[in-house]
């Protein structure tokens, strides 16, 4: 099987030099101006030429133009090898590139929801910092007016103490004793303090 592939690019040999021979051949037959017997010989001698030229093709040109062409397959399928094997590169490359781009896709989306959730536990503290303070404003404006209240409850009963006075001085001075006033002082005061 092995000569037969070696036959076919020889038989392409064959027939290239076949037509450069006899494509060249008119130029040089116009020339001729012998009788007959040269025209044969011409003929005769032009096929020797032609077996001579092409088994000298064959004998010596059939094994380099075989390991050319041999080389040049190689050559060729190594390059296809060497492409292919950048290829498989360049799309493991792009694989990379999509799962970075997935990978950092997936990043984004994690660090927005801890952003969103550190947000959303920001936004409730300062919620409870701002019950906190209202409370904290609340107690201190009830204590503020309690105390109000009381130093207003104060004021007034020392006013109605200071009026009683007055009136039961304008009342009983003619009535009531020394001993008497003092007693009533007393429990007046008494009163006022509890």
């Amino acid at each position: 099987m092995k000569s037969g592939l070696n036959n076919i690019p020889f038989s392409w040999l064959l027939l290239f030099v076949y037509f450069s021979v006899f494509g060249l051949a008119p130029e040089v037959m116009a020339a001729d101006s012998g009788g007959s017997w040269r025209t044969t010989y011409d003929l005769v001698m032009r096929w020797v030429n032609f077996l001579i030229l092409a088994a000298i093709i064959v004998k010596f040109g059939r094994r380099p133009l075989m390991n050319f062409l041999t080389g040049r397959k190689e050559e060729i399928a190594y390059e296809l090898r060497r492409l292919e094997e950048e290829k498989e590169a360049v799309l493991q490359k792009v694989d990379e590139m999509r799962q970075q781009i997935e990978d950092s896709e997936s990043r984004y989306i994690q660090i927005k929801e801890r952003i969103v959730a550190q947000g959303r536990s920001r936004k409730q503290a300062i919620i409870d910092e701002a019950h906190r303070e209202s409370r904290v404003l609340m107690e201190s404006t009830r204590d503020q007016i309690n105390n109000q209240l009381r130093k207003a409850k104060q004021k007034i009963r020392e006013e109605i103490i200071d009026r009683a006075v007055e009136k039961a001085m304008e009342i009983l001075p003619g009535k009531i004793t020394a001993e008497d006033n003092h007693k009533l002082v007393e429990k007046l005061i008494e009163r006022a303090t509890s």
